[in-house]
């Protein structure tokens, strides 16, 4: 039985923020997608974006949560929860998807800025890409991919500094 995604997302919030991860939409978005993408399943579907995946349902799920009061827009792009509740995710799943956001945090070096989120999610998506094109994930393979997506935004260093931190949790 799949747990349902709202379940999952607000999970992933409250772990979130007991991590000290500023609660920005591009921060929730790319924490979900690098869950994804390591193969535990989210419920959501995610595009390639102009600043790495996005997930238009996951934006919804957001404002949702705050018409229900259960989140609150501290600005235009940064939460805090109000009060999300008891989650019914059982405790076998909470415990992969409090691994997989903590190896998000430890590929951050806990810096949050929006360039390293984005970066991160271009790495793993383009990553995931390449998996799933039967392509080979060399450095190479990943820096043309990356580069086609971003042009010369990022350098080659800044680039392969997150592909060597995430490519063995990428699926």
């Amino acid at each position: 039985m799949a747990i349902p995604r709202l379940e999952i997302l607000k999970e992933t919030l409250e772990y979130l923020q007991k991590l000290g991860v500023p609660l920005t939409k591009i921060a929730i978005q790319k924490a979900l997608y690098f869950v994804k993408a390591t193969g535990l399943p989210v419920g959501y579907s995610f595009e390639p974006y102009y600043y790495g995946p996005y997930s238009s349902e996951l934006a919804e799920d957001l404002d949702d949560l705050c018409f229900w009061d259960q989140l609150k827009k501290k600005d235009e792009k940064t939460y805090d929860i109000i009060n999300l509740g008891k989650t019914n995710v059982p405790n076998w799943y909470k415990e992969l998807l409090h691994d997989r956001l903590s190896q998000f945090i430890k590929a951050l070096d806990k810096n949050f800025n929006f360039a390293n989120l984005e970066l991160v999610g271009t790495v793993a998506y383009c990553c995931r890409a390449l998996k799933n094109s039967g392509d080979e994930l060399t450095e190479q393979n990943l820096l043309q991919e990356v580069k086609a997506w971003k042009g010369t935004k990022y350098t080659e260093q800044q680039i392969l500094h997150f592909f060597r931190k995430i490519k063995d949790f990428i699926q």
